[in-house]
């Protein structure tokens, strides 16, 4: 199982975009969203390129995806996404992660939505993102500045902190804000 490099880029169109390679795949070259996209990914991706355009990305499947732009990345937000449904834990086994390895915009600059999984940071990062909580995630790693506004989408929309620092600038809204 050998692992896949591609010099060339990637573009997310919208619908299902599903990596069930046996081997790791890395995408050296920039990308574009201009829909939103869901991938699928069992084992891990790396996006070494910057993200643009107006479209999103959402990350489902037990695998991991790390964002390492080499500029800063300006597509329209990112949800990380496990679990089966919207405002629901993931069980172990359904747990994906998203690794943040630079300080590079990874995320793009809209909304960030964690309804299950990790977000884990090897660098400290400032986000122009804001954050919604959509169910039980945890963010890991080094230090974490989301600077945008968020909000608690679901009644149970929580996080588990496992880094120094967490950071959440922004004004906080939603169902569940005043239990914070």
């Amino acid at each position: 199982t050998t692992p896949l490099t591609l010099a060339g880029g990637v573009q997310f169109l919208g619908g299902t975009t599903t990596f069930t390679f046996q081997n790791n795949i890395t995408i050296n070259g920039t990308g574009t969203a201009t829909g939103t996209s869901t991938i699928a990914v069992n084992n891990t991706l790396t996006l070494n390129g910057a993200i643009s355009g107006p479209g999103s990305i959402v990350q489902q499947g037990s695998g991991t995806v790390v964002l390492a732009p080499t500029a800063n990345s300006t597509f329209n937000g990112y949800t990380l996404n496990t679990s089966a449904s919207p405002g629901a834990s993931a069980s172990p086994a359904l747990s994906g992660v998203l690794i943040l390895a630079n300080n590079n915009q990874p995320l793009g600059t809209g909304t960030v939505t964690l309804t299950s999984g990790t977000l884990q940071a090897n660098t400290n990062v400032t986000l122009p993102n804001g954050l919604v909580l959509n169910g039980l995630a945890t963010i890991a790693g080094s230090n974490v500045t989301f600077n945008g506004a968020s909000s608690i989408a679901a009644v149970n929309g929580a996080i588990n902190i496992n880094n120094a620092q967490t950071t959440i600038a922004g004004v906080i809204t939603g169902a569940a804000a005043n239990q914070f």
